[in-house]
Protein backbone atom coordinates (compact mmCIF):
# COMPACT_ATOMS: atom_id res chain seq x y z
CA UNK A 1 0.00 0.00 0.00
CA UNK A 2 1.28 3.38 -0.78
CA UNK A 3 -0.12 6.83 -0.34
CA UNK A 4 0.15 10.46 0.29
CA UNK A 5 -2.53 12.42 2.11
CA UNK A 6 -3.24 16.02 3.19
CA UNK A 7 -4.95 18.55 4.74
CA UNK A 8 -6.07 21.47 2.90
CA UNK A 9 -6.80 25.16 3.08
CA UNK A 10 -10.41 24.42 2.96
CA UNK A 11 -9.85 21.84 5.89
CA UNK A 12 -10.82 18.81 3.43
CA UNK A 13 -8.64 15.90 3.16
CA UNK A 14 -7.30 14.87 0.00
CA UNK A 15 -4.63 12.46 -1.47
CA UNK A 16 -4.59 8.98 -3.34
CA UNK A 17 -4.11 5.57 -2.23
CA UNK A 18 -2.87 2.38 -4.30
CA UNK A 19 -4.12 -0.62 -2.55
CA UNK A 20 -1.74 -3.68 -2.65
CA UNK A 21 -4.13 -5.30 -4.81
CA UNK A 22 -3.28 -2.82 -8.08
CA UNK A 23 -7.02 -3.78 -9.38
CA UNK A 24 -9.22 -2.43 -6.74
CA UNK A 25 -10.34 1.14 -5.90
CA UNK A 26 -9.45 1.84 -2.37
CA UNK A 27 -12.74 2.02 0.13
CA UNK A 28 -12.05 4.27 3.45
CA UNK A 29 -14.06 5.04 6.84
CA UNK A 30 -14.31 8.89 7.66
CA UNK A 31 -14.60 9.74 10.88
CA UNK A 32 -15.58 13.55 12.49
CA UNK A 33 -17.41 14.83 15.45
CA UNK A 34 -21.02 14.17 14.60
CA UNK A 35 -20.80 11.45 11.76
CA UNK A 36 -19.20 8.29 10.47
CA UNK A 37 -18.66 8.23 6.24
CA UNK A 38 -17.76 4.76 4.42
CA UNK A 39 -16.39 6.44 0.81
CA UNK A 40 -14.47 5.15 -2.25
CA UNK A 41 -11.50 6.75 -4.13
CA UNK A 42 -13.47 8.76 -7.60
CA UNK A 43 -10.69 10.80 -8.55
CA UNK A 44 -8.47 9.83 -11.11
CA UNK A 45 -4.85 9.37 -11.14
CA UNK A 46 -3.14 9.37 -13.62
CA UNK A 47 0.23 9.72 -12.73
CA UNK A 48 -0.18 7.15 -10.12
CA UNK A 49 -1.34 4.99 -13.80
CA UNK A 50 2.56 6.08 -14.84
CA UNK A 51 4.44 5.57 -12.09
CA UNK A 52 2.72 1.44 -12.03
CA UNK A 53 1.82 1.53 -8.33
CA UNK A 54 -2.15 1.57 -9.74
CA UNK A 55 -4.34 0.07 -13.37
CA UNK A 56 -7.17 2.23 -13.45
CA UNK A 57 -5.68 5.42 -11.36
CA UNK A 58 -8.96 5.08 -9.79
CA UNK A 59 -7.39 5.92 -6.36
CA UNK A 60 -7.85 10.30 -5.54
CA UNK A 61 -10.00 11.10 -3.15
CA UNK A 62 -11.14 14.46 -1.62
CA UNK A 63 -13.29 14.37 1.66
CA UNK A 64 -15.12 17.42 2.43
CA UNK A 65 -18.70 18.80 2.84
CA UNK A 66 -19.85 16.94 -0.68
CA UNK A 67 -19.81 13.61 0.55
CA UNK A 68 -18.59 13.71 4.20
CA UNK A 69 -20.89 16.32 5.81
CA UNK A 70 -19.40 18.11 8.93
CA UNK A 71 -15.87 17.09 8.38
CA UNK A 72 -14.26 20.44 7.86
CA UNK A 73 -15.20 21.89 11.39
CA UNK A 74 -14.76 18.50 13.25
CA UNK A 75 -12.02 18.99 15.92
CA UNK A 76 -11.68 15.35 15.45
CA UNK A 77 -11.19 13.14 12.33
CA UNK A 78 -10.03 9.46 11.85
CA UNK A 79 -9.77 8.33 8.27
CA UNK A 80 -9.14 4.64 7.83
CA UNK A 81 -8.48 2.44 5.00
CA UNK A 82 -10.91 -0.30 5.05
CA UNK A 83 -8.78 -3.46 3.22
CA UNK A 84 -6.24 -3.25 5.86
CA UNK A 85 -8.15 -1.84 8.46
CA UNK A 86 -5.17 1.01 8.91
CA UNK A 87 -5.63 4.40 9.96
CA UNK A 88 -3.82 6.58 7.26
CA UNK A 89 -5.13 10.02 8.93
CA UNK A 90 -6.00 11.72 12.00
CA UNK A 91 -6.65 15.15 13.90
CA UNK A 92 -7.31 15.39 17.64
CA UNK A 93 -7.46 18.03 19.85
CA UNK A 94 -6.29 15.33 23.20
CA UNK A 95 -3.31 17.15 25.44
CA UNK A 96 -2.29 13.80 25.61
CA UNK A 97 -0.79 13.17 22.09
CA UNK A 98 2.92 13.68 21.96
CA UNK A 99 3.90 15.71 18.95
CA UNK A 100 6.84 13.67 17.95
CA UNK A 101 7.58 10.14 16.31
CA UNK A 102 8.99 7.43 18.41
CA UNK A 103 9.48 4.12 16.48
CA UNK A 104 10.90 1.24 19.42
CA UNK A 105 12.48 -2.29 17.52
CA UNK A 106 11.57 -4.85 19.90
CA UNK A 107 11.60 -8.36 19.73
CA UNK A 108 9.20 -9.52 22.45
CA UNK A 109 7.62 -12.97 21.83
CA UNK A 110 4.21 -11.85 23.22
CA UNK A 111 1.98 -8.63 22.21
CA UNK A 112 2.64 -6.15 24.74
CA UNK A 113 -0.20 -4.12 26.46
CA UNK A 114 2.90 -1.15 26.67
CA UNK A 115 3.15 -1.24 23.02
CA UNK A 116 -0.66 -1.59 21.82
CA UNK A 117 -2.38 0.59 24.56
CA UNK A 118 -0.42 2.45 27.02
CA UNK A 119 1.91 4.14 24.12
CA UNK A 120 -0.25 4.03 21.71
CA UNK A 121 -3.06 6.03 23.30
CA UNK A 122 -0.14 9.06 23.59
CA UNK A 123 0.12 9.82 19.78
CA UNK A 124 -1.97 10.31 17.13
CA UNK A 125 -1.45 7.22 15.16
CA UNK A 126 0.26 3.85 16.62
CA UNK A 127 1.19 0.89 14.22
CA UNK A 128 2.24 -1.64 16.53
CA UNK A 129 4.05 -4.88 14.99
CA UNK A 130 4.98 -2.86 11.39
CA UNK A 131 6.72 -5.87 10.37
CA UNK A 132 3.47 -8.15 10.09
CA UNK A 133 1.99 -4.86 7.19
CA UNK A 134 4.93 -5.64 4.50
CA UNK A 135 8.08 -3.32 4.06
CA UNK A 136 6.07 -1.64 1.39
CA UNK A 137 3.20 -0.47 3.29
CA UNK A 138 5.52 0.02 6.62
CA UNK A 139 7.47 2.60 4.78
CA UNK A 140 4.45 4.55 3.53
CA UNK A 141 2.85 4.54 7.01
CA UNK A 142 6.02 5.61 8.57
CA UNK A 143 6.86 8.22 6.21
CA UNK A 144 3.42 9.55 6.07
CA UNK A 145 4.22 13.39 5.71
CA UNK A 146 0.34 14.58 6.88
CA UNK A 147 1.06 13.10 10.67
CA UNK A 148 3.55 14.49 13.21
CA UNK A 149 3.04 11.99 15.90
CA UNK A 150 3.57 8.47 15.26
CA UNK A 151 4.30 5.54 17.31
CA UNK A 152 5.56 2.20 15.66
CA UNK A 153 6.87 -1.14 17.12
CA UNK A 154 7.92 -4.52 15.79
CA UNK A 155 10.63 -6.36 14.04
CA UNK A 156 11.61 -3.60 11.50
CA UNK A 157 15.10 -4.28 10.04
CA UNK A 158 16.71 -1.49 11.79
CA UNK A 159 20.41 -2.16 9.67
CA UNK A 160 18.57 -1.52 6.46
CA UNK A 161 16.08 1.36 7.51
CA UNK A 162 17.49 3.37 10.08
CA UNK A 163 18.57 6.22 7.49
CA UNK A 164 15.10 6.42 6.76
CA UNK A 165 13.67 6.94 10.34
CA UNK A 166 16.04 9.30 11.45
CA UNK A 167 15.11 11.31 8.05
CA UNK A 168 11.58 10.88 8.91
CA UNK A 169 12.49 12.53 11.99
CA UNK A 170 11.83 9.52 14.64
CA UNK A 171 13.12 8.98 17.83
CA UNK A 172 14.83 5.54 17.54
CA UNK A 173 15.08 2.81 20.49
CA UNK A 174 15.28 -0.92 20.93
CA UNK A 175 13.97 -3.11 23.76
CA UNK A 176 15.12 -6.38 23.43
CA UNK A 177 14.25 -9.82 25.20
CA UNK A 178 17.24 -12.51 26.11
CA UNK A 179 16.99 -14.84 22.30
CA UNK A 180 16.12 -18.35 24.61
CA UNK A 181 13.68 -16.48 26.77
CA UNK A 182 12.28 -14.86 23.45
CA UNK A 183 12.14 -18.11 21.41
CA UNK A 184 10.75 -20.23 24.21
CA UNK A 185 8.58 -18.00 24.82
CA UNK A 186 7.36 -17.55 21.09
CA UNK A 187 7.09 -21.28 20.38
CA UNK A 188 4.52 -21.65 23.22
CA UNK A 189 2.44 -18.77 21.49
CA UNK A 190 1.93 -20.52 18.72
CA UNK A 191 2.18 -23.49 20.27
CA UNK A 192 -1.17 -22.11 22.24
CA UNK A 193 -2.97 -20.59 19.40
CA UNK A 194 -2.51 -23.84 17.22
CA UNK A 195 -4.15 -26.12 19.95
CA UNK A 196 -6.46 -23.77 20.98
CA UNK A 197 -7.88 -24.07 17.06
CA UNK A 198 -6.96 -20.04 16.73
CA UNK A 199 -5.51 -20.15 13.22
CA UNK A 200 -6.93 -17.35 12.06
CA UNK A 201 -5.28 -15.54 14.99
CA UNK A 202 -2.15 -17.15 14.42
CA UNK A 203 -2.40 -15.95 10.74
CA UNK A 204 -2.74 -12.38 12.06
CA UNK A 205 0.47 -12.50 13.57
CA UNK A 206 3.92 -11.19 11.93
CA UNK A 207 6.23 -13.88 9.84
CA UNK A 208 7.98 -14.52 12.54
CA UNK A 209 5.01 -16.49 14.24
CA UNK A 210 2.76 -17.98 11.85
CA UNK A 211 5.85 -19.50 9.99
CA UNK A 212 6.21 -21.74 12.99
CA UNK A 213 2.65 -23.21 13.02
CA UNK A 214 3.82 -26.87 12.54
CA UNK A 215 6.59 -26.88 14.83
CA UNK A 216 4.06 -26.57 17.87
CA UNK A 217 3.23 -30.50 16.79
CA UNK A 218 6.81 -31.41 18.02
CA UNK A 219 6.34 -29.43 21.63
CA UNK A 220 3.54 -32.10 23.25
CA UNK A 221 6.25 -32.80 25.45
CA UNK A 222 8.62 -30.47 26.63
CA UNK A 223 11.91 -32.62 27.12
CA UNK A 224 15.06 -32.88 25.28
CA UNK A 225 13.66 -35.57 22.21
CA UNK A 226 10.97 -32.94 21.76
CA UNK A 227 13.68 -30.47 21.24
CA UNK A 228 15.88 -32.70 19.62
CA UNK A 229 12.83 -33.65 17.10
CA UNK A 230 11.66 -30.01 16.56
CA UNK A 231 14.97 -28.38 15.34
CA UNK A 232 15.51 -31.42 12.98
CA UNK A 233 12.27 -30.84 11.02
CA UNK A 234 12.95 -26.86 10.77
CA UNK A 235 12.06 -25.95 7.31
CA UNK A 236 13.74 -23.49 5.12
CA UNK A 237 11.20 -20.72 6.14
CA UNK A 238 10.99 -21.81 9.80
CA UNK A 239 15.34 -21.65 9.88
CA UNK A 240 14.65 -18.26 8.80
CA UNK A 241 12.25 -17.28 11.56
CA UNK A 242 14.37 -19.11 14.08
CA UNK A 243 17.82 -18.41 13.15
CA UNK A 244 19.54 -15.29 15.01
CA UNK A 245 16.61 -12.90 14.38
CA UNK A 246 18.40 -9.93 16.18
CA UNK A 247 21.16 -10.09 14.31
CA UNK A 248 19.57 -10.39 11.51
CA UNK A 249 17.10 -7.16 11.80
CA UNK A 250 20.22 -4.84 13.55
CA UNK A 251 23.41 -6.23 11.80
CA UNK A 252 22.50 -7.43 8.08
CA UNK A 253 22.28 -5.69 5.27
CA UNK A 254 19.66 -6.98 2.20
CA UNK A 255 19.25 -10.65 1.42
CA UNK A 256 22.43 -11.21 3.66
CA UNK A 257 22.30 -14.52 6.44
CA UNK A 258 23.42 -13.33 9.80
CA UNK A 259 27.38 -14.40 10.56
CA UNK A 260 29.91 -13.55 13.06
CA UNK A 261 30.68 -10.33 11.59
CA UNK A 262 26.96 -9.11 11.34
CA UNK A 263 27.31 -8.85 15.70
CA UNK A 264 29.63 -5.95 15.94
CA UNK A 265 27.99 -4.17 13.13
CA UNK A 266 24.66 -4.71 15.33
CA UNK A 267 26.17 -3.69 18.22
CA UNK A 268 27.43 -0.44 16.23
CA UNK A 269 23.99 0.30 15.07
CA UNK A 270 22.40 -0.19 18.38
CA UNK A 271 25.19 2.64 19.36
CA UNK A 272 23.34 4.95 16.49
CA UNK A 273 19.88 5.06 18.30
CA UNK A 274 18.18 7.16 21.03
CA UNK A 275 17.65 4.16 23.44
CA UNK A 276 18.49 1.18 24.11
CA UNK A 277 17.36 -1.63 26.78
CA UNK A 278 16.22 -4.88 28.11
CA UNK A 279 13.35 -6.21 29.05
CA UNK A 280 15.05 -8.14 31.96
CA UNK A 281 15.98 -4.30 33.09
CA UNK A 282 12.74 -2.20 31.96
CA UNK A 283 13.62 0.50 34.10
CA UNK A 284 16.89 1.29 32.61
CA UNK A 285 15.63 1.76 28.93
CA UNK A 286 12.16 3.62 31.02
CA UNK A 287 15.14 6.59 32.49
CA UNK A 288 16.98 6.82 28.91
CA UNK A 289 13.48 6.72 27.05
CA UNK A 290 11.09 9.12 28.75
CA UNK A 291 13.29 12.50 29.29
CA UNK A 292 13.55 12.28 25.60
CA UNK A 293 10.08 12.95 24.86
CA UNK A 294 8.03 14.96 27.90
CA UNK A 295 5.15 13.55 29.33
CA UNK A 296 5.93 10.24 27.64
CA UNK A 297 4.31 7.96 29.74
CA UNK A 298 6.08 3.83 29.68
CA UNK A 299 4.11 2.51 32.50
CA UNK A 300 5.94 -0.22 34.84
CA UNK A 301 6.88 -2.28 31.62
CA UNK A 302 4.65 -5.96 32.26
CA UNK A 303 5.75 -8.58 29.98
CA UNK A 304 3.47 -11.67 29.98
CA UNK A 305 5.20 -15.11 29.42
CA UNK A 306 3.92 -18.62 29.60
CA UNK A 307 4.36 -20.62 33.02
CA UNK A 308 6.20 -23.20 31.22
CA UNK A 309 8.65 -20.77 29.18
CA UNK A 310 11.46 -21.21 31.69
CA UNK A 311 11.39 -25.00 31.21
CA UNK A 312 11.43 -24.62 27.56
CA UNK A 313 14.05 -22.12 28.21
CA UNK A 314 16.18 -24.41 29.85
CA UNK A 315 15.64 -27.06 27.11
CA UNK A 316 16.69 -24.64 24.74
CA UNK A 317 20.16 -23.53 26.64
CA UNK A 318 21.00 -26.80 26.60
CA UNK A 319 20.24 -27.94 23.35
CA UNK A 320 23.39 -28.16 20.91
CA UNK A 321 21.00 -27.05 17.77
CA UNK A 322 19.31 -24.12 19.45
CA UNK A 323 22.78 -23.10 20.47
CA UNK A 324 24.10 -23.41 17.00
CA UNK A 325 20.89 -21.70 15.11
CA UNK A 326 20.86 -18.86 17.90
CA UNK A 327 24.80 -18.33 17.98
CA UNK A 328 25.34 -14.89 17.47
CA UNK A 329 22.10 -13.54 19.16
CA UNK A 330 23.36 -14.92 22.06
CA UNK A 331 27.05 -13.37 21.42
CA UNK A 332 24.99 -10.00 20.42
CA UNK A 333 22.65 -10.03 24.03
CA UNK A 334 25.97 -11.00 25.94
CA UNK A 335 27.87 -7.65 24.89
CA UNK A 336 24.67 -5.73 24.95
CA UNK A 337 24.30 -6.53 28.43
CA UNK A 338 27.69 -6.15 29.85
CA UNK A 339 27.70 -2.68 28.00
CA UNK A 340 24.67 -1.54 29.30
CA UNK A 341 25.61 -2.92 32.87
CA UNK A 342 28.95 -0.70 32.41
CA UNK A 343 27.33 2.16 31.16
CA UNK A 344 25.45 2.32 34.48
CA UNK A 345 27.90 1.73 36.85
CA UNK A 346 29.64 4.79 35.22
CA UNK A 347 26.41 6.97 35.65
CA UNK A 348 26.75 5.89 39.39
Amino acid sequence: MLFSINLTPQNSIAGWLAPDNPTLTPKFKVDGDLASYILEADCMRTDIVNAHFHETGLVGFIFGEHNAPGITTSSEITVTELSQNRIIFRKTKSARIKNTRLFIFNNLPIPSKLMRQLLGEQFSVSYPAIDDFGIETALSLLGNDSMSSIFSEGRLSIQNHFPLLKKWGYITSALISEPFSELANRLLTVKALVESDRIGLLMALPPAFKSLSDCATKLDKLDATSIHALFASLTPEQKLAVADPLTRYLGCGQNEEPEPRHVSQALNRLSELDAVGLTSNFELFRDTLEPLIPGLDLGEGQFSGFKDAITLEELLRDSPQANRILRNDIRLYHYLEKSLSLSVGDNR
